[in-house]
């Protein structure tokens, strides 16, 4: 007799003795049900009609959490029946079924069990690896991902963003894949065994300012080269940038306004911007009906680590290997070491600011702060500008009260 399903039904369904399986049918959606075989294992199946034929699918493992989703499948394959089509039948659908549970769903169930657990700032730096740097494999049914979707994407995130960035992608990784091991949508952990790209160290890569020229002169007036020049020119972060819209760019006040779920830190940002980032933003062509500055399709930048490849082809033996967040180290060490701002206001700049301050202390921080960081853009802008253009900057020493 069939009844609603519950989270608690695959639990209560006894196998008769000498039975090889049994079944548990839905009242909701009739034809949808849980089946438990010899040695205890647990699927959701659904079975429908073709003509005269009954046909029966599995539509995966029973775990916690999946119900819903189950039987809303379902329904879709009985719908798609009564019109005709099998979807057994239909290799290409039977497999879109099979592999429903994707990546990005367990990531969005993960990071909801997870909210709460986690202090704030943990869970932020989870989300951002999970949700935005993991971006590639979302899509991917979560048992079709190997370490051959992993190694790259780590590699990718080593190159651009830096080996210890690289790292804590995979721990994050690593732990979500073993939370979907533990709830058996997978056998195994295919993280496990992926070294460790800092070999137990931070990257301590700065670039000398000939090779600062030299990437300058490399880039090409494309998205990639404007990226990268803009990154040489503020510190700031490559996904930042890569995923920039229009409307956070105001040309009025010559500044970035970073809102704080597009940062690491999960702190909202405005970024000053010197005349040579102006110039490059200003040259830069809209595309009609397209909010994202960069890139092309739904989402921002992407492609980094051709372009890179591109880029180091042209740049030749003129730079030793060098990653794009070398550029943020760069900007923060040479701003020091050329007296350009003060410590705080650097660290302002690049948004690595760590505690906070609250009344009247803390406004005041907070307005000294911007102004200390639009000199510092100025200043560094200009530079650079001199670097690359081959003369003695104008730059000035910053002043005590920032």
């Amino acid at each position: 007799m069939a009844q609603k399903l519950t989270e608690a039904s695959a639990g209560k369904l006894i196998l008769p003795a000498g039975a090889k399986e049994a079944y548990a049918w839905d009242s909701v959606v009739p034809g949808f049900g849980i089946r438990k075989r010899e040695g205890g294992s647990l699927v959701f199946v659904v079975k429908y009609r073709i003509g005269q034929q009954q046909r029966k699918i599995t539509l995966g493992k029973v775990v916690p959490g999946m119900l819903a989703e189950m039987r809303e499948m379902a329904a879709t394959v009985i719908a798609k029946a009564k019109l005709g089509q099998d979807v057994q039948g239909d290799r290409k659908a039977a497999t879109e079924v099979r592999q429903s549970v994707t990546v990005g769903t367990l990531i969005k169930r993960y990071l909801e069990m997870r909210c709460g657990e986690w202090k704030e700032r943990t869970f932020i730096e989870v989300e951002r690896h999970l949700r935005r740097q993991a971006t590639p494999l979302h899509g991917l049914a979560i048992e079709a991902v190997t370490r051959r979707e992993l190694v790259p994407l780590i590699d990718d995130i080593a190159e651009n963003s830096g080996r210890t960035a690289a790292d804590r992608l995979k721990a994050s990784l690593s732990t979500f894949l073993g939370w979907c091991v533990e709830r058996d949508y997978i056998d195994a952990n295919p993280a496990a065994g992926i070294k460790h790209r800092a070999n137990g160290g931070s990257r301590e890569r700065v670039l000398a300012e000939a090779e600062l020229v030299a990437i300058w002169k490399a880039c090409n007036e494309d998205d990639h080269g404007r990226i990268v020049r803009l990154l040489m020119l503020t510190g700031q972060r490559r996904e930042e940038f890569g995923g920039l819209k229009w409307d956070e760019v105001d040309f009025d006040k010559r500044e970035i306004r970073l809102p704080g779920e597009r940062t690491k830190n999960g702190r909202a940002h405005t970024v000053p911007l010197s005349d040579a980032a102006m110039e490059i933003l200003q040259a830069i062509p809209r595309r009609e009906r397209r909010g994202l500055v960069f890139g092309r399709g739904e989402g921002g930048f992407s492609g980094w680590s051709q372009s890179k490849a591109r880029l180091d082809k042209r740049i030749g033996k003129a730079v030793e290997p060098w990653t794009l967040h070398d550029l943020r180290r760069t900007f923060a060490t040479l701003s020091a070491e050329h007296d350009l701002a003060a410590p705080h206001i650097i660290e302002a700049m690049i948004n690595h600011q760590s505690g906070s301050k609250s009344g009247i202390a803390g406004v005041y921080n907070r307005a000294s702060h911007e102004r200390g960081k639009r000199q510092l853009a100025d200043r560094y802008g200009e530079f650079i500008t001199a670097l690359v253009e081959g003369r003695q900057s104008n730059g000035v020493r910053f002043a005590a009260a920032e």
